[in-house]
């Protein structure tokens, strides 16, 4: 058998042939694999950024959630503190309250106290209770008024800051004008009072 043409030539012709196609075949193979690792790596990094804003917004509400906890926390502290001085501040008031109940004004305080459960009372014989310091006081006060025929003092002293208790002698009626029950009904306006004082 003959063969036409340079062998060596139609070899590497072949041989090209083969490559031309084998070359297709892989091109077109690497450009697949390309387009599945670009696939691969657009899912990924999609399937990533999710998973860090899903992470986000759970930081994110544990940090607010914190910093809730945290105002609220320091609220309470501040109101706290707040309550302290101005709960101090009521002591030292009333603790002044205490001294000047040597003054003039406090003997007239008295004064219109008698005067109204005298009026209040009305033909009622009646006993007046005061604090240990006011007793010698009340009756001064009640003996100025012209009222010690009606009106006695109990020697018996009560734990009040001020002002006086009165109870009618059968008992049926009582009346409070210590200064302890005009704080704790004004308690609320005074600390108001005070808070805006220290605070404002």
């Amino acid at each position: 058998m003959k063969l036409l043409g340079d062998p060596k030539r139609l070899g590497e012709e072949s041989v090209m042939e083969e490559f031309k196609s084998a070359k297709g075949v892989l091109d077109e193979a690497l450009s697949a694999a390309i387009r599945l690792v670009e696939d691969a790596y657009r899912k990924a990094l999609k399937e990533a950024e999710s998973m860090i804003e899903d992470e986000y917004s759970r930081i994110t509400e544990r940090l607010s959630s914190k910093k809730s906890s945290l105002d609220l926390e320091l609220k309470n502290r501040v109101a706290l503190e707040k309550s302290k001085y101005i709960d101090e501040v009521m002591e030292k008031a009333i603790e002044r309250m205490r001294e000047m109940k040597g003054e003039d004004w406090y003997k007239e305080f008295l004064k219109e106290i008698v005067l109204r459960v005298n009026s209040e009372m009305g033909d009622k014989k009646v006993i007046l209770s005061a604090s240990a310091d006011d007793i010698e006081r009340l009756k001064q006060v009640v003996e100025e008024a012209g009222l010690g025929d009606r009106i006695k003092v109990s020697p018996t002293p009560i734990g009040i800051i001020g002002g006086v208790v009165a109870e009618s002698e059968d008992g049926s009626e009582r009346l409070d004008y210590s200064l302890d029950l005009i704080i704790r009904n004004n308690e609320t306006r005074i600390r108001a009072l005070i808070a805006r004082v220290l605070f404002s």
